[in-house]
């Protein structure tokens, strides 16, 4: 492992720690929504004291939330500033991500999502490109009234309506279908955004931008396009999810230029 994925799991191992003595649940960490106390692992699940001990249990919580700030402020700023990002791209790891770190509105495991029976059938990429193209982009909180819900592929089938995450949703998993390697991103490209990658027959990465309509074009050489997209994390065909460089960049920026004091505001 290189040494931004050394420093990376150090991170998040004090940032796992610091959730599990707060008690403090997850919540997107690059949504639009405003930044709270997040964590991609969740609430501590640990044994409820009984009635009698109460009160001292909650003297020692207490101690212990302030000692671990103390601990993990300044060590978590110290990682955070000094950690090289060579590249955006950097897979720096694989971990045991929670969904929500994808985005606000992914709040199921990505089973979920390629379960139940696609009513689409698919020969080629030429077709997923030209059902895409026939589907109209709207905003979850135009269709929805919610700013961000990621739609079942199926029931996308159904609407043929949503934003980049239900066509990112869709692609990734008929690309899934029809037998390529593929991952679903999520990142940046200015804004939050959703896109899918895949290793073509002749070994390319090609890049998908799924939301692609008129004469754009959907499907790009990685290469050609990388520098327009920031990853942060992605989930593969067997559910295994990665942190790349992007992610790392990031949390620098809305950690340290932003002033945040609060460690939980910005964690991994």
């Amino acid at each position: 492992m290189s040494l931004v994925g050394v420093s990376t799991a150090i991170r998040l191992a004090l940032t796992r720690l610091y959730s599990a003595v707060n008690g403090y649940g997850s919540e997107a960490v690059f949504s639009d929504t405003p930044p709270g106390r997040a964590s991609p692992f969740g609430p501590f699940d640990g044994p409820v004291p009984g009635n009698l001990m109460i009160r001292q249990s909650s003297r020692i919580r207490r101690r212990l939330i302030r000692l671990s700030r103390a601990i993990a402020r300044p060590v978590y700023t110290a990682l955070l500033r000094f950690t090289p990002i060579v590249d955006d791209w950097e897979v720096i790891g694989q971990f045991p991500l929670k969904p929500i770190i994808f985005g606000s509105g992914s709040t199921r495991p990505f089973e979920y999502y390629l379960e139940r029976t696609s009513t689409v059938d698919l020969d080629d990429l030429d077709d997923l490109a030209s059902w895409l193209r026939g589907c109209t982009y709207t905003s979850d909180l135009a269709e929805f009234g919610t700013p961000d819900l990621w739609q079942h592929p199926v029931d996308f089938e159904r609407r043929r309506r949503g934003d980049c995450d239900d066509h990112a949703l869709w692609a990734w998993r008929k690309l899934i279908e029809l037998g390529y390697s593929a991952k679903l991103v999520s990142g940046s490209r200015g804004v939050g955004h959703l896109w899918v990658m895949f290793p073509d027959h002749a070994g390319r990465t090609i890049l998908v931008e799924s939301t692609a309509k008129g004469t754009r074009p959907m499907y790009m050489p990685h290469e050609e396009v990388c520098e327009d997209y920031r990853p942060y994390c992605a989930v593969g065909p067997t559910l295994e999810c990665s942190l790349y460089g992007g992610y790392l960049r990031a949390l620098r920026e809305r950690y340290l230029e932003t002033g945040r004091k609060k460690i939980a505001d910005y964690v991994p």
